[in-house]
């Protein structure tokens, strides 16, 4: 009799261990991406930048989902400067467009494998003859999105050899450009490319960065970001970030989107 009450006292503990192990959470159902305007990462309206029309991440976030089972949502911000705010707060399960994996943000952020190589530049007038050096770029009126990796950069870069504005997305930086409130905007490459490439934008030329100081600028590639320890939710996205590259899914994305395939 006692060591029957001893076997039932065992087997209760353990049943109870087992209920509260985090592998029987279940899949996962939904994955809400936050993510802003950056094409060709991000394309929305022109007209409303909360209008998401497609792009490279879009496209890439949708078969993530197809493969791990869950359904996709986006939510439009239009601030990268919220990003950490906006995870930890729960407001969104991911972040996705055309982010960089920097060593500032893994001190915050947990980051899946980089799925896209990052190339950074500076863009400017077409009659303007700067080049990046900071020679070059003394007293220069520089715009930059806030939140972003730049931002670090460029004070590390030219420090307060140049005057650094920061504004609230790029596309604000991009219009300062045109109507001659800046003198140059650095952001990523693929982005600035597209927009060189919209109506109206014609007049414009991208600048190389230093090479010496090019992979300070760069980080380690696109990645999506996530709360800090989501390790369930970060596993996921790693296992079907290969599966699509693997079965050519990525590929065929990439192309849609004239992106360098990685």
């Amino acid at each position: 009799m006692y060591m029957k009450k001893i076997l039932v006292i065992y087997f209760g503990i353990v049943a109870l261990i087992s209920l509260s192990t985090p592998a029987l959470a279940g899949k996962i159902k939904t994955i809400t991406f936050c993510t802003h305007p950056y094409a060709p990462f991000i394309i929305t309206d022109q007209d409303n930048n909360h209008k998401l029309l497609g792009g490279f991440d879009f496209d890439l976030a949708n078969a993530i989902c197809k493969i791990v089972g869950a359904e996709c949502k986006f939510t439009m911000q239009q601030q990268l400067i919220t990003l950490i705010a906006n995870l930890n707060a729960g407001d969104c399960d991911a972040w996705m467009s055309g982010l960089t994996i920097s060593p500032d943000r893994k001190q915050y952020l947990d980051f899946t494998e980089a799925y896209y190589p990052t190339s950074a530049s500076l863009i400017a007038p077409k009659n303007s003859t700067f080049t990046a050096e900071p020679r070059d770029l003394k007293n220069k009126k520089v715009g930059v999105a806030n939140g972003s990796n730049f931002v670090t950069y460029l004070d590390a870069t030219y420090g307060s050899d140049i005057d650094m504005v920061k504004f609230g997305n790029e596309y604000n930086a991009l219009t300062a450009l045109r109507t001659k409130k800046v003198d140059a905007v650095i952001s990523d490459a693929p982005m600035l490319q597209y927009w060189m490439e919209q109506k109206g934008n014609e007049g414009f030329r991208l600048i190389d960065l230093p090479s010496y100081n090019k992979e300070f600028a760069l980080g380690k590639g696109c990645g999506i970001a996530v709360k800090k320890d989501n390790t369930k939710l970060l596993n996921a996205l790693n296992q079907a970030l290969t599966k699509i590259k693997a079965d050519g899914t990525y590929d065929k994305i990439a192309k849609k989107y004239s992106m360098k395939a990685k």
